[in-house]
């Protein structure tokens, strides 16, 4: 089945250009659009979406304010927030929230399609730039605000996981097993305080411990 998409933008010249780069993937289906916050909670309570294309600036409820009304009322719809704004405050707001993604409305078509097929298998998507801004943000910050109690193994391990390396993949690179690996995995969740793979992701990012990572 395609992954059905709703699409939250108040710019219907934006909204068609995106419609057109998403639907160039046969995957994907875009199965309505909404004006606003409110318009899309509304579309939501009616028909079966699985990722929800959130624009941050909008009249009458605005993406900040309609991110964790979408989390909390439709938990199964993923949300990416799309957007002008490459703040690192604004997008600390949303990594908070825990959406999904934050993408650059200027990202390539590519870029936007697989951020939507990655936060609907559960990932996380922050596009390249975005990315870039974080580490910048956060580079004074890791001085600070080292690993804590992770082990140089353990944080070798979470950078590969941030590079979304697959557990096999982790074996293979450094030439343990993997059983190991899942063992290192389950360590950095429980000292992280954090359930999956997303959390792990989200949690380095706020702690700026991917400033290391070549992007």
């Amino acid at each position: 089945m395609n992954i059905r998409i709703l699409i939250i933008e108040d710019q219907p010249i934006y909204v068609d250009g995106l419609t057109t780069a998403i639907q160039a993937d046969e995957n994907l289906e875009v199965v309505g659009t909404a004006g606003n916050g409110q318009e899309a909670l509304d579309f939501l309570a009616r028909r079966e979406v699985d990722v929800a294309m959130l624009d941050v600036n909008m009249p009458v409820m605005n993406g900040l304010e309609a991110a964790p009304l979408i989390l909390e009322r439709y938990p199964h719809v993923e949300v990416i927030m799309l957007t002008v704004y490459d703040d690192a405050a604004m997008i600390m707001k949303f990594l908070d929230l825990n959406v999904g993604g934050y993408v650059l409305k200027d990202s390539r078509s590519k870029e936007i399609r697989e951020a939507i097929h990655t936060v609907h298998k559960g990932g996380t998507y922050y596009g390249i730039e975005v990315m870039k801004t974080i580490t910048a943000a956060m580079r004074d910050k890791r001085n600070s605000q080292k690993t804590m109690n992770l082990s140089p193994r353990e944080y070798e391990i979470l950078k590969l996981v941030i590079k979304e390396y697959t557990t096999q993949e982790i074996a293979q690179k450094l030439f343990i097993s993997k059983e190991t690996v899942d063992t290192h995995r389950k360590n950095i969740r429980d000292k992280m305080g954090v359930r999956n793979t997303a959390g792990m992701v989200r949690e380095a990012l706020r702690k700026g411990w991917i400033t290391e990572i070549d992007l």
